[in-house]
C-alpha cells in the first residue's frame, strides 16, 4: 500500500512541474498554467499588443472581449514520462480552437514545447523562462 502511495505522489509531483507562470514564444505574452481538480488550464495573463480584442474568434459576442485574461488551455491531462495531453487549445491570433490531438513535451524544468492540432493545421509553440 505505501509503494502505491508514494507512485502517486510521485506521479502527482511530476505532473504539477507544469504549474507556473511563463513568458511565450517570442515573448507574445504571459501564460499562467494552473490545476483544477486532475486537469490543467492555462490562462492568458498579458500579450505585448496591450488592449488586443479576441478579434478572430468564430463567436461574435466574444470578439469584444480581450485575450488577455482568457482561457486559452482546457482540460489538460497528464499521462506520465513529463507529457501532458488531451485537452483543448485556443489560438487567439487564427481564432481557431485545437480539439482532436494535444500535446506538451518537457524538454527541462522551465521549457515546455506545446502542440495543438485540427484536422488541417498544426500549431506549434513554445513556454519558455518560468518564473516561480
Amino acid at each position: 500500500m505505501l509503494l502505491i502511495s508514494t507512485f502517486t505522489f510521485a506521479q502527482t509531483v511530476d505532473a504539477d512541474k507544469i504549474i507556473g507562470s511563463y513568458m511565450t514564444e517570442r515573448n507574445k505574452g504571459k501564460v499562467t498554467i494552473a490545476k483544477k481538480g486532475i486537469k490543467y488550464y492555462d490562462t492568458s495573463v498579458w500579450i505585448k499588443e496591450s488592449g488586443a480584442l479576441d478579434r478572430n474568434n468564430p463567436d461574435e459576442k466574444e470578439r469584444k472581449n480581450k485575450v488577455a485574461g482568457k482561457i486559452i488551455l482546457k482540460d489538460l491531462a497528464y499521462t506520465g514520462n513529463g507529457t501532458w495531453e488531451k485537452g483543448t487549445v485556443y489560438d487567439p491570433e487564427s481564432g481557431k480552437t485545437y480539439i482532436e490531438r494535444y500535446l506538451i513535451n518537457c524538454v527541462s524544468f522551465n521549457h515546455f514545447v506545446l502542440y495543438g492540432a485540427n484536422q488541417t493545421s498544426v500549431l506549434p509553440t513554445e513556454l519558455n523562462h518560468k518564473f516561480r
